[in-house]
């Protein structure tokens, strides 16, 4: 690992103020892009959903091993080991594997900056203490050097190669196909073992030529890893038993489609499973990923009014005692403006795509909004009135 550390002028009021209000459009922004995120989240939930009742209760379940013209077109559940009739290919460097899915997942030795500030004191002074480390590691992404504070001494090569998932060419479920659009549900997870064969499709490149070190094919000296070395392997999702619900579609099992439905339906899962169980996964997914991107939208919110009020945080931090209350108020009412308009937004969403629920929700934030108002209103005008009562008074007498 390489340390530097650099020494600078903690900004100065003016500064800190400048900066604060360069901020605030990006504040803005922030709160902007919440507002449809969440909007479009409820929709997308409340559609998912309703898609997943429509499927549940349509839902039939055949067996694999006969196919049966009258499911064509129907939403099946089906159960069996899948077969990989024609292996998945890595078409650049020639590798196989008899596998549903395989990806190539590409590394890279390199450097990476991480940043730390503090205030501290030099000699007697107030002083801004930044410290650059900088340590080697294998990464799949790669990371640009060029920004570095000290480029020069950490510079990273460009990737030769990129990661990328192949799917088979014929996946089998008993006497059906499988479509592409389900192959790519297969999460891969086992590594691929490699022989000595495999390294024939990889070509030199600058740090010479391919060599293989246990189950990866490696670029430089796997005992003395060097910044640009290379190293890939194969990880593969293999056939087995497998649960899916789908649509039937001569004898393929692909996405199911409805005219009841808002989008396309196609369940996967690992072992044998019931169609209720698949179902209640998939409400469960639904709902995890809806509460994700609520928090996410919360998040935009709270921190865009955060920028928003830099900058009377920075004008209050001009004095000592002041800065720390304004800045910890600053932070309750973004929390508090975050929190109502999240749920009034995520209300409003509701009101358009379920009345019934979304009213009464949208009637509640309002009124959390509203109160929070009526009760920092009475604080101030409490905070007023103490004012005034201490406020020296004067007779006229000289």
């Amino acid at each position: 690992m390489d340390e530097f550390v650099e020494f600078s002028e903690p900004a100065g009021c003016f500064a800190t103020i400048k900066d604060a209000f360069a901020k605030v459009g990006t504040g803005f922004f922030l709160i902007i892009i919440a507002f449809p995120l969440l909007f479009w989240n409820e929709g997308r939930a409340v559609k998912r959903a309703k898609d997943l009742a429509v499927g549940k209760g349509s839902v039939v379940s055949i067996e694999a091993d006969k196919y049966d013209k009258q499911h064509e077109g129907k939403l099946v559940h089906v159960t069996g080991p899948v077969s990989v009739e024609k292996n998945a290919v890595d078409t650049e460097f020639g590798v196989e594997a008899p596998a549903v899915v395989m990806r190539r997942v590409v590394e890279m030795y390199q450097w990476k900056e991480t940043k730390k500030t503090e205030k501290t004191k030099v000699e007697g002074k107030k002083k801004k203490k930044t410290t650059y480390r900088y340590n080697k590691e294998w990464s799949a992404t790669e990371i640009n050097s060029s920004n570095f504070k000290k480029a020069t001494d950490h510079q990273n090569p460009a990737m030769p190669f990129k990661s990328k998932t192949f799917v088979a060419k014929k996946v089998t479920l008993g006497a059906y196909d499988v479509s592409d659009g389900l192959k790519k549900s297969w999460s891969a997870k086992d590594v691929h073992p490699l022989e000595e064969d495999d390294v024939a499709g990889f070509k030199p490149i600058s740090r010479g030529e391919a060599s293989l070190n246990g189950n990866e094919i490696y670029y430089g000296d796997s005992a003395k890893p060097l910044i640009g070395d290379v190293r890939i392997r194969y990880e593969v999702a293999l056939p087995g038993e497998t649960s899916i619900v789908a649509g039937v579609t001569g004898k393929s099992l692909g996405a199911y489609t409805s005219d009841k439905m808002n989008s396309t339906l196609a369940l996967v899962e690992m072992g044998t499973k019931s169609a209720d169980a698949m179902f209640q996964k998939a409400e469960s997914d639904n709902a995890t990923m809806t509460w994700i991107l609520r928090g996410l939208g919360f998040f935009m919110m709270f921190a865009g009014f955060r920028l928003i009020f830099g900058p009377f945080t920075a004008l209050a931090g001009m004095v000592p005692l002041l800065g720390g209350l304004v800045e910890m108020g600053a932070s309750l009412v973004a929390g508090f403006l975050a929190v109502g308009l999240s749920f009034v937004t995520i209300s409003v969403g509701w009101v358009f795509y379920r009345p019934l629920i979304g009213i009464p929700l949208l009637l509640l934030g309002m009124g959390v909004l509203g109160g929070g108002a009526f009760l920092a209103f009475k604080k101030f005008k409490e905070m007023q009135a103490k004012k005034k009562v201490n406020q020296p008074t004067f007779d006229g007498a000289v």
